[in-house]
């Protein structure tokens, strides 16, 4: 901790005193000068205090800087998505499955972005690649199958859907909704 207060009081030089101030156009020589990995503690150090904008704006400096993106990547997602940032998390993750597009996680995140944004279409075909590349992905058949059956238009899809997942997970978180979906009971 006695570290990272050297860091947290550079975090607060280079956000500046405006609240509003993003943080690439506060005092660049500073940020400069940090490390991929100082930008990362600065972040975790801001994520704390519940700053998720400046954390976020702290985690991408840091890719922008070559980090490990499949370490910070699902971290700046969620915090776009505590931020409500929604539009900013779907292009993070877009960008990011073109660079990794065998990132299978991304790709299940991108398919409830999608839903969560009214963008059914696309969370359909997000679902349909993860499960052409891991069929065994109980959670991506039920995504898929609710899906559908929001859509109204291929109920017969979702049903074996819901039923593939029923059959990889009768047990699971959803299986109870996933039987009430089915067209006929299972026997």
């Amino acid at each position: 901790m006695p570290r990272l207060r050297p860091l947290l009081a550079c975090a607060a030089l280079a956000a500046g005193c405006a609240a509003a101030a993003p943080v690439p156009a506060a005092r660049p020589q500073l940020q400069a000068a940090l490390s991929e990995r100082q930008l990362v503690e600065i972040a975790t150090a801001l994520e704390r205090r519940g700053d998720t904008l400046r954390a976020g704006q702290y985690l991408s400096l840091a890719l922008e800087r070559g980090a490990d993106a499949t370490r910070l990547v699902p971290r700046l997602l969620r915090l776009h998505v505590r931020g409500g940032q929604y539009r900013l998390a779907r292009d993070l993750a877009e960008n990011h499955l073109r660079r990794h597009p065998r990132d299978q996680h991304t790709r299940f995140f991108l398919g409830a972005l999608y839903m969560g944004l009214g963008m059914s279409t696309n969370a359909v075909e997000q679902y349909e690649r993860l499960l052409k590349a891991d069929p065994a992905r109980a959670e991506a058949h039920f995504a898929l199958a609710s899906v559908l059956r929001d859509q109204g238009q291929d109920l017969g899809r979702a049903d074996a859907h819901y039923r593939a997942y029923l059959r990889l997970r009768p047990s699971g978180v959803h299986a109870e909704e996933a039987r009430a979906a089915l067209l006929t009971e299972l026997p």
